[in-house]
């Protein structure tokens, strides 16, 4: 039987009241209820939510124009606990953002003015934050399978972002970082940090345009934080090879550090020499080939044009020469990995392996995109500089990107929350480049990408262990630190009968799984269940 869902806006002084009909379609409002600490307030909600045969409560969440959540959202968090301990109905944090706000436009627009708005406003606000809850993808009553934990089914959209690193994935949820990494033996290991960035400390850093120069340094700060991290947690070669000879396993030390930085110094200066210098130099040659005249129409256009074929040419031939590299290829795999489980994570579905197999490798966020979009971007840029090739021309160039940086930021954040026929057009072409720099990731994978989430939102999965994601080092063949080393053959011997059968054991030397076997070691008699497969 079809039951309603209850729209509630908390208020210091009044809290507004919202019910829907039972199939979903439309919020109505059903007043208001006086304010009066928490556990008067949350009888008052859950005597409304029994009287209209309430099945889930949802709740407008207080969160920051810039997706970060205040001090007053902790206050709904412990009224939404208090509701659910109380009457044990499922209650939904769902992003009131603007719902005051817009609650006031239509009462202007109404012209109701004085005590009669007062009585109404909370009520419209709570009418306005259920109808966006009936008809987001996260409603109960879609037909889609959601996540059967009903307080998970939040605007997840650009909540988490994340990052492939060498055997492992990045994920950041706000100022919580959490890297997981699958290690040579199989086992997982979580590395949890906080980076708080600077556009909240600064609110000027946080204007459109200016967030997105900010937030791409930022992005390279943590990238090469996260590389040099995950790099560590897996130990480097030679710190292995001293291991071996019986000395302390360092790692991280200044050497380190100092390679990863001449690395970024490195590549930073080889993207602005493929990007940059090569472009220009090859469009002058053909524009001196070609005899255009500089004095023709449009010519400055064909210029920008001519860069920018040769520069999406250049980036599509990178990415596809690194992608034959065994390392870089499986990097791409966790980079696939780590799309999937965002998109499972961003439908509302419950956070599996199987559930995030199904889920797109492609997303509108992806650095990939980024890139793309700012090559665009310069081509459009670009058309507007009245300068020949030549030095001064590459000096504006360098100059107005910041500009494109920023421009492309919004872009990249619109288009993650807004899918339409023009966010869809534009986004196409980074979406193509992710099938080269994203690859169909295996299980295990999957696991490391989803243990990242999971790890950075703690307040969503409270009980989720790492260690459920750990493989056994014999399926862990194709690791970058087992790279050469020589795994024993997987052969079945036979099926193990029923009656119990004694078998010499050695480490590795079989696998058992499903009779009953009984297996002698110098440690004494082992018995399991199990089909026994020997290892030649």
């Amino acid at each position: 039987m079809k039951k309603r869902t209850l729209g509630v806006d908390f208020g210091d002084a009044r809290t507004g009241l919202a019910l829907s009909d039972i199939n979903g379609f439309l919020a109505s409002g059903i007043g208001t209820i006086k304010s009066s600490g928490f556990n008067a307030t949350a009888d008052a909600v859950i005597e409304a939510a029994k009287k209209n045969d309430v099945s889930l409560i949802v709740l407008g969440h207080p969160i920051n124009m810039n997706g970060t959540l205040g001090p007053r959202s902790e206050k709904i968090q412990a009224f939404k606990k208090c509701i659910e301990e109380k009457s044990g109905i499922p209650v939904v944090l769902f992003d009131e953002r603007l719902s005051t706000a817009n609650a006031h436009v239509m009462l202007n627009m109404t012209g109701t003015r004085g005590q009669k708005r007062k009585q109404i406003i909370d009520e419209m606000s709570a009418c306005l934050i259920l109808q966006s809850y009936l008809d987001s993808p996260n409603s109960i009553y879609k037909e889609e399978k959601m996540d059967k934990n009903h307080s998970n089914l939040v605007n997840r959209h650009n909540m988490v972002g994340g990052q492939a690193v060498i055997e492992g994935v990045m994920m950041k949820r706000d100022d919580q970082v959490a890297l997981a990494v699958r290690k040579e033996d199989g086992t997982v290991e979580v590395k949890k940090t906080t980076f708080k960035s600077s556009r909240k400390k600064l609110g000027i850093l946080n204007k459109p345009i200016i967030r997105g120069i900010v937030a791409f340094i930022e992005s390279l700060i943590l990238s090469f934080k996260t590389l040099s991290s995950s790099t560590d947690m897996l130990g480097l070669e030679e710190d292995t090879k001293k291991k071996k000879n019986g000395e302390a396993k360092k790692s991280g030390g200044f050497s380190t550090v100092l390679i990863m930085t001449i690395s970024v110094v490195l590549g930073l200066l080889l993207a602005v020499f493929l990007f940059t210098i090569v472009p220009m130099f090859v469009t002058d040659f053909l524009v001196d080939t070609i005899r255009l005249d500089p004095n023709a129409r449009g010519h400055f256009i064909i210029i920008a044009l001519c860069e920018g074929v040769i520069k999406i040419a250049i980036f599509i031939a990178y990415l596809l020469a690194v992608s034959f590299m065994k390392d870089i290829r499986r990097t791409f795999e966790y980079h696939g990995a780590e799309h999937k489980a965002i998109a499972c994570f961003e439908s509302g579905h419950e956070l599996t392996v199987e559930n995030a197999r199904k889920c797109t490798r492609f997303h509108p966020r992806c650095g990939t995109s980024f890139i793309f979009v700012m090559l665009i971007l310069s081509i459009l840029v670009s058309a507007f500089i009245p300068l020949e090739a030549g030095v001064a021309r590459t000096v504006v160039k360098l100059l107005v990107l910041p500009l494109i940086m920023g421009i492309g930021y919004e872009y990249i954040m619109y288009a993650g929350k807004n899918e339409n026929g023009i966010t869809k057009v534009l986004s196409a072409p980074g979406l193509w480049m992710q099938r080269i720099t994203t690859r169909e990731p295996s299980d295990d994978q999957l696991q490391i990408a989803i243990c990242a989430i999971k790890s950075a939102v703690p307040e969503l999965y409270p009980k989720f262990d790492p260690s459920t994601c750990d493989i056994p080092y014999l399926k862990n063949r194709d690791h970058i630190g087992n790279t050469g080393k020589k795994f024993p053959k997987e052969e079945p011997l036979y099926k193990v009968p029923k009656e119990t059968i004694e078998l010499y054991y050695k480490e590795a030397d079989c696998v058992i799984d499903d009779a009953p076997i009984t297996v002698k070691s110098k440690e004494g008699e082992k018995t399991f269940t199990a089909t026994a497969y020997k290892y030649r």
